[in-house]
């Protein structure tokens, strides 16, 4: 298109218009007259030979006519004219740029620039439009659903498989921290409240304690009582305004509502939030609960209960066979705080609780139905005062009230949980569903201080969705990883069941996407593969989907260019089309490229690519260990009295639960003991240390460190680690060095990669451990006795002499029973004089129809008139009226005990050749034949 076309035309009056086609431009008539000489104007406007108006006007539509012709166009006669008369015609400029003035090659131009560029953007707009922004949109589509494939198989999938723990699962046994606790009526911590009230100059570490001894606290002025009301106001208006599907589903839900906040819907949610997160008790409580300086928030609601609302059922917020309780390096602890928004009496139902529960491991609705007292109890005059908070535990057994007083209020709780950030092994313990909207998912404390900024839109989608988050700012649980985790355990809300509701209200309503794009659906409703399949599926189909449908699009899109291409007899439209596309397909690339790299390079992602997001905690490193450490006792399931020395706690990262076996019953008493002995004597020691081995109720337990079994100790070990914990309760700076060296342990066995360096550090400190600790009998003094007291520089004891021997409680009506299974004895716990032979809540044995079979339960009731038993089983059976003589004082399980186990509907002779802290043992019973993992049902005791 470089080369001109000249065209000649006679036009009438013998007069020759010759018109010249420039390739980029029409160029200007030049008119000659019968004696050649040129008439029309020159490029600078000025007169060469002067034409009329008219002729000047035929001239601009002859030009115009050849013009058209020579692009190939048809129009009628009167085409030209008309477009003569448009503002866009214009005349030629007067200079050309370079500054010439030619007479044999004018160009023609519009006077008004403006008129095409008009039409030029016009054009660009409709094509941007139809074409440019839905080509844009679809392939931003596609390459969404590919980014999606690959964030869920290098990320998600990983993180599925590490989170499912299946209650039954042996490799979930591995991780015990704890035993299956079951308790009665003596394990409650508090029978009427007492002790439940954080009092004014409370320290944090006060709190702290008081939490792990109760599981609830009740913390005054949380909010101030401006903030209460207008909270208050905005959450009976939101209860108006509920829809269906706003509303949480409650049980016994009958004039009782709930529902999730978002941070910024009120101006007084940022509010509240920050006087949460600013109350200086609280704030140190809860760090110091978790072990986090900045916990995640995993919960922010509001609870309405009206006149007529009645009592939920008793409950835990997470379940046993998935929780703290058992496993501490598996499950987080999780709390949740309850504010109260106006006065609250007892008939307006105020929340009730059984103190003390968060160790428990059974069933205990009917014990906590009995013995359960309301939390107004725990209150001045009985009143939960506007903005007082109490705060629970969620393993504590607990229930909403029965609000019986028509003429009070509704009673309002606002409601903000809490829990550890996520770390290297721990997840959502099974049972937890925080309600909240799904887009206050993964913030922080810290993000309360400034929810009015932290946690508004978009900054609060981009957060929950793992995207994006400031870089002064934690991550909390996002939501994607907590529906992964709850997916993985077949949680609520996440179970086979809730598949066709997410279809139709989720898929479809909201993503578009319609049934035949989504993934199969299993009917097993327990089947853990349910989600995963689905989701698999879902992506699979859309992407194959997509991209079909992008290529027909780009097939039909390149047809139409070529097209035009062959008609313009030209390839500028190619090219053209060519720097869209680069547009449109480059810059979803791009982005979703520059957001990929940005998540893969977060600290979490790159932990879970490593396998270092929800690993096992035990195990993992173990077959790199050698020490001798690991106990020699036999294993036994450990009860309430017994003294338990643990090896599987001993983290920073538990928080509070680093001390949880110093809140035992057991070790609480050990513990009070040892308190006595700070400036006792050093000649008293040796009798002390004697009186605390003959008068403690239970035995002394080692735990695995390799298994989590617990194994009863030698009485050489059992005497070693009192004089140790003596040695400790005396000194300060041995206390707290032994810890030092039990955390870097602990460190190095179960958290450090297992380097050369690692196993060396380890090494040495079990060695010096040793030596500061001795273990081997050669390590006397002149008592014959082992030598631990650690001395000072001059050889003279670390601690003051400046008391007498404290007196420990009475002495026991008969020394401690052994009874011999095997080639090892166990322990009943000593009866005091005086004591009654039963009391309520004791654990008892039943000769159950006096049919020679025994089963395990605790006393409930002891009836007055003929002393008989109420009993609850171990099973959840109840009986009454049980006679006293057909009772026995619970006999701790021990290793290498008789038993006749039922297999395959008879009854075979057998011995237990392990017992492990869930209960369950294995059971030899022939020649190399061992049955594993037998549950108490399965097997009666022959030493009862």
């Amino acid at each position: 298109d470089t080369v001109s076309r000249s065209l000649s035309v006679l036009l009438p009056s013998s007069t020759h218009h010759i018109i010249i086609i420039n390739p980029h431009s029409v160029t200007a008539p030049i008119m000659k007259g019968a004696n050649g000489h040129t008439k029309g104007r020159t490029t600078n406007g000025h007169s060469n030979g002067r034409l009329s108006l008219e002729e000047q006007h035929q001239r601009d539509i002859a030009l115009l006519r050849l013009h058209l012709q020579a692009k190939g166009t048809e129009h009628s006669p009167d085409t030209a004219a008309r477009a003569v008369e448009s503002p866009c015609i214009a005349r030629p400029p007067p200079i050309f740029p370079n500054g010439r003035r030619w007479e044999n090659d004018v160009t023609l131009h519009t006077s008004n620039v403006s008129c095409s560029n008009k039409a030029s953007r016009r054009q660009s707009w409709i094509r941007t439009i139809l074409l440019d922004i839905p080509l844009l949109l679809l392939f931003s589509v596609l390459v969404f659903s590919f980014s999606l494939q690959r964030i869920y198989h290098q990320h998600y999938v990983p993180l599925l498989i590490a989170s499912a723990r299946a209650a039954d699962d042996n490799n979930l046994r591995k991780e015990l921290t704890y035993y299956e606790r079951t308790c009665s009526v003596t394990d409650m911590s508090s029978r009427n409240g007492n002790g439940l009230l954080l009092a004014n100059g409370t320290t944090p570490h006060e709190a702290v304690e008081n939490m792990m001894i109760h599981g609830v606290s009740v913390i005054p002025d949380i909010l101030d009582q401006e903030t209460v009301q207008k909270l208050r106001r905005f959450i009976m208006r939101r209860n108006r305004e509920l829809t269906s599907d706003e509303k949480i589903p409650l049980s016994q839900g009958r004039n009782r509502v709930s529902f999730g906040i978002d941070a910024t819907e009120d101006p007084i949610i940022p509010v509240a939030l920050k006087q949460v997160a600013s109350h200086a008790l609280f704030n140190g409580l809860i760090k110091g609960l978790v072990g986090d300086e900045d916990p995640a928030v995993t919960e922010i609601t509001a609870i309405t209960a009206a006149a007529g609302a009645k009592y939920q059922n008793w409950h835990p917020d997470v379940k046993p066979d998935g929780n703290a309780i058992k496993f501490a390096r598996t499950y987080a602890h999780s709390y949740s705080l309850f504010i109260a928004l106006q006065d609250v009496t007892e008939g307006m139902g105020p929340t009730t609780m059984c103190p003390g529960t968060h160790y428990c491991a059974n069933e205990l609705h009917d014990m906590c139905n009995e013995n359960g007292f309301h939390l107004t109890d725990a209150c001045p005059n009985k009143v939960w005062q506007a903005g007082h908070g109490a705060l629970l535990n969620q393993q504590v057994w607990h229930r909403g009230g029965k609000h019986i007083d028509n003429t009070a209020k509704e009673r309002v709780v606002f409601i903000v949980s809490f829990i550890g950030r996520p770390d290297a092994t721990r997840q959502l313990a099974r049972g937890t569903y925080f309600h909240q909207k799904w887009l206050s998912w993964g913030h922080t404390m810290k993000d309360l201080m400034d929810a009015h900024l932290s946690m508004a839109k978009p900054f609060s989608i981009l957060r929950a969705l793992s995207i994006w988050k400031p870089k002064n700012r934690h991550w909390g649980y996002d939501l994607i990883t907590a529906a992964v985790m709850r997916i993985a355990n077949v949680q609520m809300g996440m179970t086979a069941e809730e598949i066709p509701v997410f279809q139709t209200e989720v898929a479809e309503k909201i993503f578009l996407i319609p049934p035949f794009l989504q993934g199969p659906v299993t009917r097993d409703e327990e089947d853990p593969r349910a989600w995963p399949d689905y989701l698999e599926g879902t992506l699979r189909k859309v992407t194959i989907f997509l991209t079909g449908v992008n290529g027909i699009v780009m097939l039909f899109y390149f047809f139409i260019v070529l097209a035009i291409c062959a008609k313009q007899h030209s390839a500028a439209p190619m090219k053209h089309a060519s720097y869209r596309m680069i547009f449109t397909h480059g810059l979803p690339i791009l982005l979703s490229w520059r957001l990929m790299e940005r998540m893969a390079n977060t600290e979490y992602w790159r932990k879970a690519t490593a396998g270092q997001v929800l690993r096992p905690p035990f195990g993992a490193h173990l077959e790199f260990i050698e020490d001798d450490t690991s106990p020699t006792g036999p294993t036994t399931l450990p009860t309430r009295d017994d003294i338990l020395v643990g090896t599987r706690f001993d983290s920073m990262v538990l928080g509070a639960y680093d001390r949880w076996l110093d809140y035992h019953p057991g070790n609480v008493d050990f513990i009070t003991q040892l308190r006595h002995c700070s400036n006792m004597p050093v000649s008293l020691e040796e009798q002390y240390i004697d009186r605390i081995l003959t008068t403690k109720k239970g035995r002394l337990l080692e735990q695995d460190w390799t298994t989590g079994d617990w194994h009863v100790m030698p009485p050489f070990d059992s005497r070693r680690h009192v004089e140790i914990a003596v040695a400790k309760a005396r000194n300060s700076v041995v206390a707290r060095f032994a810890k030092s060296i039990s955390l870097l342990i602990a460190y190095n066995r179960f958290d450090a990669t297992p380097t050369a360096l690692t196993l060396e550090t380890l090494e040495t400190l079990l060695t010096l451990r040793k030596k500061i600790f001795p273990a081997n009998k050669n390590a006397t003094d002149k008592t014959g006795k082992p030598n631990v007291l650690v001395k000072s520089a001059a050889g003279k004891p670390a601690f003051s002499v400046k008391a007498v021997v404290p007196q420990l409680p009475a002495t026991t009506a008969m020394s401690h029973i052994q009874v011999r299974t095997g080639s090892h004895a166990r322990w009943v716990a000593p009866r005091l004089v005086g004591e009654p032979k039963f009391k309520v809540g004791d654990f008892v044995w039943i000769n159950y129809d006096e049919g020679g079979q025994f089963f395990r339960g605790f006393i409930t009731k002891i009836r007055k008139k003929d002393g008989a038993l109420n009993l609850h089983y171990d099973d959840d059976e109840k009986q009454l009226k049980v006679q006293q003589r057909l009772a026995q004082h619970d006999i701790p399980l021990v290793e290498n005990v008789s038993v006749m186990l039922r297999k395959n509907d008879r009854r075979v002779p057998g011995q237990i050749v392990r017992i492990m802290p869930d209960g369950l043992v294995d059971i030899l019973y022939g020649p190399g034949k061992i049955q594993t993992n037998v549950n108490p049902k399965q097997y009666n005791r022959l030493d009862l």
